[in-house]
């Protein structure tokens, strides 16, 4: 489920597909390097090209028109017909379904995210085209609850601090494959707003429940981005059980949730009185793609 494209720089400055690299064949390495070989026919050396690369796009419920984008063929056909056109109007069109997920929860063992990466852009010589690196950014957020750190910790009567259920409301249900804001190469954290459908205003509950959370709870939790407004926010429940008594603390998310970072709640003390939690946002590990030579 991976798509490389090669997009055509105008005289405008805007960009346009040029064609997308065929017969991709993946070759893992060592390291998390990924090698991607693929073909496209030869071109004016005269042209100036970018590539994208864009995965996992075929699990999560695409539609454009009336065409769901179900397979790699049905993006291929679509592709075929965005010849020509700019790389914004096909990013306008990649809009994923957050609640075709199963039970409402992103399962990642079963649905893929979304990813999308640039190349700089490159003359073309009819030999060879050099590419040394693409980074690629995820198109959700995802969110991870500690317990003092990781450590988890036990009440007065040495009974364990226990979560026993996760409820996130507010939840959009759309996102863009493909943020519509500029990443800021320059900083550890590339994106600094999020990128939200204009169209996407439906939103969702999810649940985690049934629970039995003592130190941490991670690769669970993955979000659409979603622009803060007063009265239109996120808010995450946590229900736990401390020195034999049921709980419950909410937080809410006052600043945007945005793509590639990882939230992290991290309970850090319990007081019968006031409850607090806080947590720090973090730029996920990256990994190196190399994409060689095409022909």
């Amino acid at each position: 489920d991976i798509f490389v494209l090669a997009f055509e720089q105008e005289v405008d400055q805007t960009w346009t597909l040029l064609d997308y690299v065929k017969d991709l064949q993946l070759v893992v390495g060592n390291d998390n390097i990924y090698t991607i070989k693929g073909n496209m026919p030869q071109q004016s050396a005269s042209k100036t090209i970018r590539f994208v690369v864009l995965t996992n796009l075929v699990q999560n419920g695409i539609v454009v028109g009336e065409n769901a984008l179900t397979s790699k063929e049905s993006v291929e056909n679509y592709l075929k017909g965005m010849l020509g056109e700019t790389d914004s109007a096909i990013y306008d069109d990649l809009i994923y379904n957050y609640d075709v997920a199963n039970d409402g929860t992103w399962i990642i063992e079963d649905r893929r995210i979304p990813m999308w990466g640039v190349s700089a852009g490159t003359t073309l010589n009819r030999s060879k085209i050099d590419i040394s690196e693409i980074s690629l950014y995820r198109a959700v957020a995802k969110v991870q609850i500690w317990v003092n750190g990781k450590q988890g910790f036990k009440g007065p009567d040495k009974v364990d601090f226990t979560i026993n259920q996760i409820d996130i409301k507010n939840v959009n249900k759309q996102g863009y494959c493909v943020s519509r804001e500029v990443p800021d190469e320059s900083i550890n954290v590339q994106y600094q707003n999020a990128s939200v459908p204009v169209n996407a205003t439906s939103r969702q509950d999810i649940s985690f429940e049934d629970l039995e959370v003592k130190q941490y709870f991670s690769d669970q939790i993955y979000l659409p981005e979603h622009k803060y407004q007063v009265g239109d926010v996120v808010t995450l429940t946590i229900h736990y059980t401390y020195n034999g008594q049921r709980k419950q603390v909410t937080a809410t998310f006052n600043e945007d949730i945005i793509r590639n970072h990882s939230y992290i709640f991290n309970i850090n003390k319990v007081n019968e009185v006031t409850e607090e939690i806080y947590y720090v946002v973090d730029e996920w590990d990256q990994e190196t793609i190399n994409i060689p030579s095409f022909k």
